[in-house]
């Protein structure tokens, strides 16, 4: 039965993978741009000390590279500022010093403790990374999905082609 039908399903099914591949090129096409756009949109500009500088200093973050290399500063730039611990490796409370530098102590005697500072400012950092590795993410995932895309059209095309 499908020896007599063969021409059929390879029109069926060789229309159906160009018309998935040409639209998974078109959707891929949209999310890259708005992927980009976005990125723009926000606004974050290049450090000179990203791990990818293919952009200039100061130039608006808009390519996966670009996102990555800044990410990674940051992550740089954060170690640095904790002297070289993450979040979890941090105390959450730390005592209040005074001007000496001596910790103060209230009527019991005890050491006042007040919230790390340090350690909450790797909740930005890490927020901003996430999003900037996100997006790096978001780069490949569209790139997959306009090669796929692009590989179906290509299979649908050698289907058709393939009839008698």
């Amino acid at each position: 039965m499908l020896r007599r039908n063969k021409n059929k399903v390879l029109a069926i099914v060789g229309i159906a993978a160009i018309v998935l591949g040409l639209g998974s090129m078109v959707v891929g096409g949209f999310a890259w741009s708005y992927t980009r756009s976005t990125a723009i949109e926000q606004g974050v500009e290049v450090n000179e000390d990203a791990d990818f500088p293919f952009a200039d200093e100061g130039q608006t973050l808009n390519d996966p590279f670009d996102m990555l290399g800044q990410a990674n500063a940051i992550e740089t730039h954060q170690l640095d500022r904790t002297g070289g611990q993450y979040y979890a490796e941090m105390p959450g409370k730390v005592p209040v010093l005074d001007e000496a530098g001596n910790p103060t102590v209230d009527e019991n005697g005890e050491a006042v403790m007040a919230p790390n500072a340090e350690r909450d400012s790797w909740i930005k950092a890490t927020t901003l990374i996430t999003a900037l590795q996100l997006g790096a993410m978001a780069y490949g995932l569209i790139t997959l999905v306009i090669f796929v895309g692009f590989t179906l059209t290509a299979t649908g095309v050698v289907f058709l082609s393939l009839r008698d």
